[in-house]
């Protein structure tokens, strides 16, 4: 290698040379000027790693206390203390509970009570429930949600009045549910009978048709 390429390695090498210490200057200079923000930065996140820690361990204990009265609300479903302390540490849970016992019962006074829960799908069973159990179909024509099942719980009371217009109510209703419908089979059944009420209220009509029909549905 030649003198001239030798002193241009070199050459070549103080320049990265510079280069790394200039790098090395600014970020010093940068740090100088920046460390206190740098400071508070590292010590926020530290912070924040530790209420996070913090709030994740409050958490399990509260979900611990929590399982613990219920559990104790099972075993002595009579005990009104212990029903008064799961209502003031998990008031949706509290209400979840009141619904299955409401449910075991038929409690009609309990639904109503429970159609006003903050606890969302409490309230929408409690509502349907009450609606049901009390026969209100104009609360059911109004239901949010459970459509389906409502229309179901309406074709049912109308049924029962037996009479040509509320089985054509009854197929109207009907009609607002989906084929995709997982119900759609009860549907069919349900279409069938209105069908053979139909039948009933025209009696021109062979009786033993219905007679074959009705044992064909059972």
């Amino acid at each position: 290698m030649s003198i001239k390429e030798n002193l241009e390695q070199v050459k070549n090498e103080f320049k990265s040379d510079e280069k790394l210490l200039e790098g090395a200057f600014r970020l010093e200079k940068f740090f100088k000027r920046y460390k206190w923000v740098l400071l508070f930065i590292v010590v926020a996140f530290i912070a924040y790693l530790g209420d996070t820690k913090l709030q994740d361990y409050k958490h399990e204990q509260t979900r611990e206390r929590i399982t613990q009265i219920y559990n104790e609300v099972l075993e002595s479903p009579n005990n009104i203390a212990l029903q008064k302390r799961l209502k003031e540490v998990a008031p949706e849970l509290y209400d979840l509970y009141q619904f299955a016992r409401a449910s075991e019962r038929n409690d009609v006074d309990a639904f109503k009570k429970l159609s006003q829960s903050s606890n969302e799908i409490v309230k929408t069973f409690a509502k349907y429930s009450y609606a049901s159990l009390s026969r209100d179909k104009n609360l059911l024509e109004k239901s949010p949600i459970l459509k389906e099942m409502s229309a179901l719980q309406e074709v049912n009371l109308l049924y029962e009045e037996n009479s040509k217009d509320a089985i054509k109510k009854a197929h109207q209703s009907l009609s607002t549910i989906p084929l995709s419908s997982s119900l759609y089979a009860i549907i069919s059944v349900l279409k069938h009978y209105g069908m053979l009420e139909d039948i009933q209220q025209n009696p021109s009509k062979p009786t033993n048709l219905k007679k074959e029909t009705i044992q064909g549905t059972h």
